[in-house]
């Protein structure tokens, strides 16, 4: 599945591309019309679910840890007495498990984006997307609601207070990257409304990776374990 999306989005753009100059002349006929619309709407539907479907590293339980990252524990400051510490690594595991259930209904609803849009149908995509904009709206709120382990103090708790942050933007950007598809499958297929539509779906990817790799770095930082964010 990995591999599809990649090829999605490569013939996708490309249907997109001819779809949308088809609309450039003044004077065509209808039915070339209804190949352009139909062109642009699917080009720009295989184009997402390339996007979709294309897995982030935290998706395949691996996030992605920038040049940034602290990937040795050893090195950080453990968070006080063993004791302490034990409790900082409950309390990480049960804030992390928070922040996937609370992501799953924005997961879930794009799923049911990526099967509406197999079926190139505007009439099944248009809902489904409304339906993942809300539903990442949503998560998006609740998962800004968590707060980071009581057990830390100083930046190792402003890391973790930043990781939640960083997963609430992905999902509010995937909330705003669904309502800008559902606008241009609804008929908005003027070049600024798809580029920003594309433009959106790509930041949300970047963003999901940084929310998991946030959660990893603010790990490494506070001497806690790192493998309940590798998926081992």
């Amino acid at each position: 599945m990995g591999n599809l999306g990649p090829v999605l989005g490569v013939f996708g753009l490309l249907a997109l591309i001819v779809g949308l100059l088809m609309f450039i002349p003044l004077k065509v006929l209808r039915a070339k019309r209804r190949v352009a619309l139909w062109l642009s709407v699917g080009g720009f539907v295989s184009f997402v679910l390339g996007l979709i479907l294309t897995p982030t590293p935290a998706q395949q339980g691996q996030p992605e840890v920038s040049a940034t990252t602290h990937p040795a524990p050893s090195a950080a400051r453990p968070p006080g007495s063993p004791d302490i510490k034990a409790r900082a690594e409950r309390e990480a595991t049960a804030l992390w498990d928070s922040v996937v259930r609370i992501d799953e209904a924005c997961s879930s609803a794009s799923k049911r984006v990526a099967k509406a849009g197999a079926s190139a149908d505007p009439y099944q995509i248009y809902p489904a997307a409304k339906a993942a904009e809300e539903a990442c709206s949503s998560a998006s709120t609740e998962t800004n609601k968590l707060l980071p382990p009581a057990s830390l103090d100083g930046s190792q708790k402003t890391a973790f207070a930043d990781a939640i942050e960083k997963c609430g933007q992905a999902q509010m950007v995937r909330s705003t990257a669904y309502s800008k598809v559902a606008e241009v499958v609804d008929g908005n297929l003027r070049p600024s409304a798809v580029t920003e539509a594309k433009e959106y779906l790509q930041t949300a990817q970047s963003a999901s990776i940084f929310c998991a790799a946030g959660f990893f770095d603010a790990a490494a930082k506070s001497g806690i374990d790192t493998k309940m964010f590798k998926g081992e």
